[in-house]
Order: structure tokens, then C-alpha cells, then sequence
């Protein structure tokens, strides 16, 4: 029964058979006349493009009770909240209102005191179908594949939406540490990656959800300044996060680390995050400058680079960065006492993996077959696990090893790696610390060197050999220490192995009374031979064996070994740069090279960029220090070092910018590194391969160590200038042996924990799932239907796309009320305009002349590999407005139509989606986000069921399913040909016939027949794939409840234990979901012969 302040659904045009329909709220209700008197509102903008349906009267049965749907933002008390969840009263019949305001204030509330705009409803699609609602099938099928995409994102974890719609590689662990760092509702954590997993990706993906969850927050951003350009570059490029305010009033700030001091009482900061910040732990001040600032924020996100345990002092230093509280007021003994406790448990992990690793080569070995030799192994196995148990006395880890059946099929190694999974994650001494391991040394990429040294004692290289005797000479008579090496000499040593023009400048530079007046003379000498040569480089070329020095055997090098790949070259010096710069242009030609320099203005590096990364033309790029910032250039095949760092970070962020997450395993990162052979320049040279080996493989877990590296490297020099430091190569791979043994326990414990849980096989699911069919879900639905919706796109490239002012089609969008993003203010977007102008730069055929469009494409991989084109993904304006518009329109709901296939059939194919009952949660003034962590356990595909209406149909569900979604989804297929059956033009129109084979009492008993048998069919499909899951939620449960009360023990701490009733409630959300129908056709499919 209707009631005064109800909404309800009102046809708005006047048609036989209504097709469009608006919400409205019922005002007042003539019962002797039966008339209703609507209101519609619009607090959204939709009558800027559709004119607001006009408030009158409708008769009482042409008009009925209606849901705003969920997502729908709504007025209530003259603000605007989102409507989270509903219920209806049975005593008053109103709907009543889960609704969401901008400070995440939840309120419950009935709908009379509600306002929304007039195209927020929801109609059931069954309700549809049983009033002959039917839609134009292309409707549907455009429909259906965006619900589809859609239900996978929504289903699965925590900030997946928001990550899946940057411009990254999507890996499971990046999923995991948002969940981790902001699932309990303030984030204080530490990222302590191996290096290449990511940390400024992660840290970003962690700030780009909180930024959505938030409005009105303040957020710093400390990098060191060498990093300020990365991380905008990379913040801007790949997640939109531009400094300044944002969507939600955020405000964001990004500085260096020498500006900290002024920001500690500047004002309150609500989110901080620090990155390298090991490296404070070298100056007192900065220091306790970041201790301030994180004990004045509520939320702190820092990275670092992995802690090594033994190294007891740094390890405490960053944990009470984290946790300034817990740690301060700890003694020096206890942390010392508690970490031991934590090494006892590590080493016992390990010694039982490396068991567990020879019990599967023995089960390999025996072909699966149970014998005395795989039981003996067993036993090796379940021995350390009794060891482990005696250490921890932990009751849930003593029942997971007692149910470790050696007679199970798998040998019982589920059951192992589940209690060896379950110690790594709740055994961790500090769960604040977030460590992401590579899995397996396949994870790394290959890394191959190329030695293009020459020999510096030649006729040819004569006086650049002389400069080098006196400059020894004279380093020597100075008898350094380690402090005045670092401030004069330590720049003047590297230039001289790189240019005579940056030694020279050096030499001036430093302005010291006792320089050597023969090596002014000869310095300058070797600069003007230099020029000379540069000028002779042709004639050179030609038989460079007799020439061999830097330049030649570099350039020799490319136009021999390189030609015609992409070849990234660096330089740590300007003045290197400029003379590589003339030979380069010189040799090449100007059409090939492209050239990065900080002394380049913003638009000139970024159109250089960008012809390296998409112009084949281009395949030389010259760099200074300022490319090996952050920047991607994954695309090149190799990486020419002209010059060789003297700090082991700076040397493996040069080779970072090739060595990166995504790039093909099959493409090596090939160095070529020329050095002087019998010099200094060819100690350090072996330093860094012999010693440590950057060239040839990422030193994961020893990036803390590498600055004590960078210090050995200049004490060694200033003991003794010429075999200092071949002297201590030895000793540094010894050490470098010792500590690698005891990072691999720890890296075998912190990949154990996450390897073998089940939440982490069901994330890497999730993902995978996703990203296979990722292009094919979003290109191809989003452009079918935004074509639909009146907003068409241009193709300018192979998966190209480009949007401007004349997209939109205001008639064709009439149909399902389409509301367009705001493309004049994309299109004035920063980052917009800086991809558009480089392209106008590069003089490229645009399809404008000016930069008033925004191009993209909604591949992945495109968008990745190019930094200058558009991301159309979640997230994006684009993007969102036709999926906000797919998903919430009643148009591609229901439909009817006949086809000719394969087979002959008449019936029903309902399709259901399948959600955590978050209601369960609201109840009970709990957040959503308590279940963030296990929306992975929700089946994230939908569930279809076909229900035949004829006695003798002898088709299966399954055949019928495949038919049916090789109709809608295969590109071979010619929809044009299908007959919408529910078509109302002409006399005899297909609505007419339709109506008369189905009269309306004969229908509704046929649908709701149809109905009743597809529902008992969804309920046993989505209780059969529950069960499983259910299961090993309900385990992941009780193992959290029960490991946090023993590792609490275990490391004396006083920490108050998560509550059986909120495990119950987060069980009943899953194990009664809410079963919605998303849609519903009848279809008549008819046999080809």
C-alpha cells in the first residue's frame, strides 16, 4: 500500500507499453479519486541535460513502491550522503536506509526524509520482465558485459578499484599491503621491500584509496630531493595525484627532505608518508625532525629499505619511527631479548622449509608414491615442526600439526605449508614492518654485462694518462682523511673518469692553493685534444681499434653492438653531457638522438621522453643524473654507462630505470659499462661486479648496507689512492656471504607467510582472473555501450581513442539518461594538456590542431609502455560515467529476442550476482571496512541459469549458457539480424504479437514459474562454490583469533584480543549473502535448420 513519502516509479512518456521511467516521491494521495501526486527532484545535475519529469498526478495502479539504488547519492538534512544498504519495514512498509556522508558518518533513516535524484531508482529486473519490459536487446548485451567487469571489481578486494584504474602493473602483493595498511582504520606501517617490488608504487596505491575514503585532509610527502621530481612524476602519470586540493578537498604536499623542519609545526598533517627512511637514521637532527612529525600524525607511511634484523640498533631506530610510543619507553635488553625470540623462531622456519623443499624432491623422485623414503623425509619435516610447537607453545599450531596426514593424497603438504604460513604471519615481531619478497629467483630479471673498457696507457691516450699520474701523485702527497676526501677530492677523482672537460671544471672549481701547475697545464691540454678528436670521429670510426678511449669505444659500442635498439646512456656530469651530446648528433644524426638534462626546461625533457618511448626513430637517449630518477624507460634494450657511479644506489637506480616490474623476461638488462683499465676507475669497476655484482643481479635485502658500501669504497681510497680499494674486495664478499645467509632465513620466513596462506592464492585468483580478461572487458564493453549512450569515441591508433566537446550526442544519450563527464574540465587537466602538448611538440598528424581533447586507450599495456596517452580504467572520469551509467540503468536490464543458432530453444536466462551482506555490519555500528581483508572469499563471477519453457526441450543449462553468451559477447556475431521481440512500431508491432501468445495472467504464472526454478538452481550453484570457500574463511578466522592471543604471549605484549562475536558477524555476512538478480531475458532461439 502507498503511503505519503514513499518513492515511486512513474512512466514518463505515453506509450502503450512504457519504456521510460523516472523516481519520484509520492507528496499526497487522493484515495476517492486514486490519484497520486509526485514530486521529482534533481540535487545531481541530470536537468542540465534531460528535462526534470514535471510533479503531477497519477492514477494509484499505474505507478509503484520503488528502491533508490545502492550507490545513490541521496539529501538528508540539506547534506548529501551514498546509500550503503536498505531495508523494508514490515510495520510502516517503508524502505529504511543505510546512508553514507563525506565524514563516513553512517546514518539509518526511512525514506520519506529523503530526497534523490528523479534517475536513481532501482527496479527489480523480475518486475520488468513480468510487465513486458523489454528493451532493445543491444541494450542488454551492452549491459551485461560492463555488469560483468564491473561485479569482479566490486567483489573483490579492498582499493582493487582504485589500483586496477593506475597506470601499473596489478601484482597481488600491492593488493595486499593496502589491505594491510589501511583495513584497521589508521595506518602505521613501514614498507621495507626487496627492491624492484615497488614501495612508491604501493605507498601510492595506499595514499590513492585513503584520498578516496577521505575528504578534508592534509597530506605530506617527504622524499629526498633528489626524488621530488620522481615521485611527481610518478604520482602524476600514474595515479592523478597532482599536489594541491583534490576531488575531496584533500590537500597534498609534496617536499624534500631538507624542508622537514618547517613542516613539523606548520600545522597538522592527517596522513604523512616518508620515503628512504634509513636514511635519517645517518643524521641526528633529521632524525628526530621525522620522530616529531610521527608522533603528531595519526597515519604514517614509510619506506625504507629492508631492515636487517642483526643490525640491532638501526632495527630499533626505524620501528620507533613507526611506533614512537611502544619503542622509546622499551629497554635496549627487552628489544634485544624479544628480537632474539623472533631469530630462534626464524631459523627454525627455515630449517623446516629447507625439509619441507627435500620432502618434495623426494615425492618428485618416487613418482608420487608412498615408500620408506618419502615417510623418512616426512618425519624430517614434522620433527622441526614439534620443535617449532615446543618454542611458540601456540594450542592452534599444535591441532594444524596434528591434522598433518602423511596418507593424504598431497603427502600432507597443504596441511604443512598452511601451519609453516600460519607461524610466519603471526610470529613476526613487528607486523607494522611490511616486507614483500620475490617468490623465486625467476621473479628477477636477467641482468647481462658488457665491459667496453679501453686501455689508458697508450700513445693515443697519452696525456689523459699523464693527468691521471699527476693527479695520483698528488692525492698521495696530501695523505686524506676521510672527511676532506669526501668535500674536495671525491668529485674531482669521478670527472676525471668521465671527461677531460668535467675534470677541468672540477679542478677549478675545488680552488685549492696546492693544485700542481703541470696538472692545470696538462689538463688543459687533455680538453683541447679532445675537441680535437671530437671533430675526427668519422675518421676514427672507421678503424677504432687503433683509437680506443672513452668516447670512441662508447660510440663504437652503440653503432656496432647497439644499432637500432633502444640504448638509454648516462652521465653523472653536465660538461660529459654536453661533448656526448655534439659527438652523438654528430656521428648519428639529430633525427635519432634525444637528450634529458635538469638543465632542459619541463617541455623539452618530456618531448624527449616521449620520442624515446614511442618513436623508433629515436633510439638513443643521453641522460644526466636526473633520468635515473624515477623515471620508466623500460623500453630500452640497454643501458651504456659512460661514466661509473661512485654510490652503489646511484649506479642501481641507473639500471632500475630498464630493471622494473613488468618487463618482458625474454629482454635482459644489459649493461655496458667502459671504464680505464689499470687504474682506479677499473677497481671500482670490479668493486661493484666482483664484490657486490650490481651489473649482473639486483642485491635485494642489502640496499640498507649499501651506503656502509659507498663509505668502505672512500676509506679504502684515502689508506691508499692506487690499491686501497682492490684490497678490500675480498673482505667485502666475505662479508657480504655472511650477512646474505642470514637475510635468506628471513626472506625464506616473510615469503612462507605470504606463499602458502589461502587469502593470498585467492588474491592472485582475483588478479588473474581480472587481467586476462581486462582488455576485452573494458574496451569492449565500455565502447559498446557508450556508443549506445550517445558518446562516441574516435579511433586515431590501434586501440587509440579520442574524446573532445563534440563526443556527446545529447539525443542518442536521451535513452539512458547518459550524463557525460565534464570533458572541458578533463581536457584542461595538468596532466592532460602536458601529453597533448608534447604530441603537438613532436608535430605529430593529431586529429586537432590544438590540445582541447583528451586521447587514451583502455589497454593496459599501451598505456604503460607510452607515459603520454591517457589510462580510460576505473577511476577515470570516462570510464565511470558509462560504467555509473551501464550499472544503474533499468535500459539493459531486461529484454526479449529471437535468433537464429545452433540449437532450438525457448525460455529464460537469468543472470545473479552475489554479495557480502554488509547490512549484518551496519546493525551493528560496524564499518565495511571490517571485511575488506576477506572480500576475496565472495565468488567474484556471476551466476547464470537457463530455464527452458517447453515440455520436451533435451537441452542442457550448460549448452544453452554457451550458446546464449556466444550471442552476446563474440565479435563474429551480427546482432543486427537478432528480432527484439519487444518492439512496438508498426500495426502488428512484435509487442502486440507478443502479448497475444503471453496474455498477462498467463505470463506472470510463466515468469514466476521460471523464477522460482532458476532461484533453488543459483542457491544450490552459490552453495556449492561457498562451501569450500566458506571453509577456509571460517579457518582463516579462527586462526587469527587464536594467533594473536599466543604471539601476544609469546612476546609479552599486552594487546587487547579481536572478539569472537566480530568473527561471528564477519562469518554471517559471507555465509548469507545477498543474492541480487542483475538481469533477465527471455530468449527463442532458433535452429539454423
Amino acid at each position: 500500500m502507498l503511503k505519503k513519502g514513499m518513492f515511486v516509479r512513474c512512466a514518463t512518456d505515453d506509450e502503450k507499453f512504457s519504456r521510460d521511467f523516472a523516481i519520484g516521491k509520492v507528496k499526497s494521495i487522493n484515495e476517492f479519486s486514486e490519484l497520486v501526486y509526485v514530486e521529482f527532484f534533481d540535487i545531481c545535475g541530470v536537468s542540465v541535460f534531460y528535462p526534470k519529469p514535471e510533479n503531477k498526478e497519477y492514477y494509484i495502479n499505474k505507478i509503484s513502491h520503488l528502491k533508490i539504488r545502492i550507490g545513490a547519492i541521496v539529501i538528508y538534512e540539506k547534506e548529501k550522503y551514498v546509500v550503503k544498504a536498505y531495508k523494508k519495514n514490515k510495520e510502516d512498509g517503508m524502505f529504511y536506509y543505510y546512508i553514507q556522508s563525506n565524514r563516513d558518518d553512517i546514518e539509518y533513516v526511512p525514506e520519506s526524509v529523503l530526497e534523490t535524484s528523479y534517475n536513481e531508482g532501482y527496479v527489480w529486473p523480475l518486475e520488468q520482465l513480468r510487465n513486458y519490459e523489454f528493451q532493445n536487446p543491444m541494450w542488454f548485451f551492452g549491459r551485461s558485459v560492463v555488469s560483468k567487469t564491473m561485479h569482479i571489481i566490486n567483489n573483490s578486494l579492498y582499493g582493487f578499484s582504485e589500483i586496477a584504474g593506475c597506470k601499473i602493473y596489478l601484482k597481488t602483493h600491492q593488493l595486499r599491503t593496502v589491505i594491510r595498511c589501511l583495513q584497521d582504520g589508521v595506518c602505521r606501517n613501514m614498507i621495507a621491500d626487496e627492491v624492484g617490488m615497488g614501495k612508491t608504487i604501493e605507498a601510492s596505491a595506499v595514499l590513492k584509496v585513503f584520498l578516496k575514503d577521505h575528504h578534508k585532509c592534509s597530506i605530506l610527502i617527504i622524499v629526498p630531493d633528489a626524488l621530488v621530481e620522481q615521485w611527481r612524476t610518478e604520482l602524476a602519470y600514474k595515479f592523478k595525484i597532482l599536489e594541491g586540493n583534490d576531488i575531496n578537498d584533500n590537500n597534498i604536499c609534496l617536499v624534500g627532505m631538507s624542508e622537514i623542519e618547517k613542516h613539523i609545526y606548520e600545522k597538522h598533517y592527517d596522513f604523512v608518508i616518508a620515503d628512504e627512511v634509513h636514511k635519517y637514521l645517518e643524521d641526528l637532527y633529521m632524525y628526530k625532525y621525522l620522530l616529531e612529525l610521527s608522533k603528531k600524525t595519526d597515519n604514517i607511511l614509510m619506506l625504507s629499505a629492508t631492515p636487517v634484523q642483526r643490525r640491532k640498533d638501526e632495527y630499533k631506530k626505524l620501528l620507533q619511527l613507526i611506533q614512537p610510543t611502544k619503542y622509546e619507553n622499551m629497554s635496549d635488553e627487552t628489544f634485544v631479548e624479544l628480537l632474539d625470540l623472533q631469530g630462534d623462531v626464524v631459523r627454525k622456519v627455515h630449517t623446516t622449509l629447507e625439509n619441507l623443499d627435500s620432502y618434495l624432491d623426494e615425492i618428485e623422485e618416487r613418482e608420487n608414491k608412498h615408500t620408506e623414503d618419502t615417510a623418512d623425509s616426512f618425519d624430517d619435516v614434522t620433527d622441526c615442526l614439534q620443535k617449532i610447537q615446543k618454542l611458540i607453545k601456540d594450542e592452534t599450531f599444535k591441532k594444524m600439526c596434528e591434522a598433518i596426514d602423511y596418507e593424504a593424497d598431497d603427502f600432507g603438504i597443504k596441511a604443512i605449508q598452511s601451519a609453516l604460513s600460519y607461524v610466519c604471519e603471526n610470529y613476526q615481531f613487528e607486523k607494522a614492518i611490511i616486507r614483500n619478497r620475490r617468490n623465486t629467483e625467476d621473479d628477477y630479471n636477467e641482468r647481462q654485462l658488457v665491459d667496453i673498457s679501453y686501455d689508458l696507457q697508450t700513445n693515443f691516450n697519452n696525456t689523459e694518462y699523464n693527468v691521471y699520474t699527476s693527479l695520483a701523485e698528488w692525492i698521495e702527497q696530501n695523505n686524506l682523511d676521510y672527511k676532506s676526501y669526501l668535500s674536495k677530492f671525491k668529485r674531482l677523482v669521478s670527472a676525471f673518469f668521465s671527461s677531460s672537460a668535467a675534470f677541468l671544471y672540477e679542478l677549478k672549481r675545488i680552488n685549492l692553493e696546492n693544485i700542481p701547475s703541470d696538472l692545470y697545464e696538462l689538463s688543459k691540454k687533455w680538453v683541447e685534444e679532445e675537441q680535437r678528436n671530437l671533430n675526427k670521429l668519422n675518421e676514427y670510426m672507421e678503424d677504432p681499434t687503433d683509437y680506443a678511449s672513452r668516447m670512441n669505444n662508447t660510440l663504437d659500442y652503440i653503432d656496432q653492438e647497439a644499432y637500432g635498439k633502444k640504448v638509454l646512456v648516462f652521465t653523472s656530469f653536465d660538461e660529459t653531457f654536453l661533448i656526448y651530446k655534439q659527438a652523438f648528433e654528430n656521428y648519428f644524426g639529430k633525427e635519432h638522438c634525444a637528450f634529458f638534462s635538469k638543465y632542459m626546461d619541463t617541455d623539452e625533457r618530456e618531448l624527449s621522453a616521449y620520442r624515446f618511448e614511442t618513436d623508433n626513430e629515436y633510439w638513443i637517449l643521453l641522460s644526466d643524473e636526473s633520468g635515473g630518477e624515477g623515471r620508466n624507460f623500460q623500453n630500452a634494450d640497454i643501458v651504456v654507462h659512460i661514466d661509473i657511479p661512485w654510490s652503489a644506489n646511484d649506479l642501481e637506480q641507473r639500471i632500475g630505470r630498464l630493471d622494473r616490474i613488468g618487463r618482458n623476461k625474454n629482454k635482459p638488462v644489459i649493461s655496458a659499462a667502459c671504464y680505464a683499465r689499470l687504474s682506479l676507475e677499473e677497481d671500482l669497476f670490479k668493486f661493484w661486479n666482483e664484490g657486490i655484482g650490481l651489473f649482473t643481479k639486483s642485491q635485494s635485502g642489502l640496499e640498507i648496507i649499501m651506503n656502509d658500501m659507498d663509505e668502505k669504497i672512500i676509506k679504502a681510497v684515502c689508506s691508499d689512492f692506487k690499491y686501497g680499494l682492490i684490497g678490500i674486495i675480498d673482505e667485502v664478499i666475505k662479508e657480504l656471504d655472511e650477512l646474505k645467509h642470514i637475510i635468506t632465513r628471513e626472506r625464506y620466513f616473510d615469503v612462507a607467510e605470504y606463499k602458502y596462506q589461502s587469502i593470498n592464492r585467492i588474491m592472485d585468483n582475483t588478479r588473474e582472473m581480472y587481467v586476462l580478461n581486462e582488455k576485452q572487458l573494458f574496451a569492449d564493453s565500455m565502447m559498446r555501450w557508450s556508443a549506445l549512450s550517445g558518446f562516441h569515441g574516435t579511433g586515431t591508433g590501434e586501440s587509440i581513442i579520442s574524446f573532445d566537446a563534440s563526443s556527446f550526442s545529447l539525443k542518442s544519450a536521451y535513452n539512458s539518461l547518459f550524463i557525460p563527464p565534464d570533458i572541458k574540465l578533463m581536457i584542461s587537466d595538468r596532466i592532460n594538456q602536458l601529453q597533448n602538448k608534447v604530441r603537438s611538440m613532436n608535430n605529430e598528424n593529431l586529429r586537432h590542431a590544438d590540445t582541447n581533447y583528451v586521447q587514451g586507450t583502455f589497454d593496459r599495456q599501451l598505456g604503460l609502455e607510452n607515459d603520454y596517452i591517457h589510462f580510460f580504467a576505473p577511476g577515470d572520469d570516462i570510464f565511470d560515467s558509462i560504467v555509473n551509467n551501464a550499472v544503474g540503468s533499468y535500459k539493459g536490464t531486461c529484454a526479449a529476442f529471437a535468433s537464429k543458432t545452433e540449437i532450438d530453444w525457448t525460455g529464460f536466462v537469468f543472470t545473479w550476482g552475489v554479495y557480502p551482506d554488509e547490512t549484518i555490519l551496519l546493525e551493528n555500528e560496524l564499518s565495511t571496512h571490517v571485511i575488506d581483508k576477506y572480500r576475496g572469499f565472495m565468488p567474484i563471477e556471476q551466476f547464470q541459469c537457463a530455464v527452458g519453457l517447453r515440455e520436451d526441450d533435451r537441452n542442457s543449462n550448460e549448452e544453452v549458457l554457451k550458446i546464449f553468451n556466444y550471442l552476446m559477447n563474440s565479435e563474429n556475431v551480427n546482432r543486427n539480424k537478432f528480432q527484439h521481440l519487444g518492439s512496438r512500431s508498426g500495426l502488428n508491432s512484435n509487442m502486440e504479437l507478443f502479448l497475444n501468445m503471453y496474455p498477462k495472467e498467463r505470463w506472470k504464472q510463466i515468469v514466476d514459474y521460471g523464477y522460482k526454478k532458476a532461484y533453488e538452481n543459483i542457491k544450490n550453484q552459490i552453495s556449492d562454490k561457498l562451501r569450500k570457500q566458506l571453509s577456509l574463511l571460517k579457518n582463516e578466522l579462527l586462526k587469527n583469533a587464536g594467533a594473536r592471543k599466543a604471539s601476544y604471549e609469546f612476546y609479552r605484549q599486552d594487546v587487547e584480543i579481536e572478539n569472537a562475536k566480530l568473527n561471528d558477524l564477519i562469518f554471517k555476512c559471507f555465509s548469507k549473502p545477498i543474492i541480487l538478480l542483475d538481469s533477465v531475458c527471455y530468449a527463442r532461439l532458433i535452429d539454423n535448420e
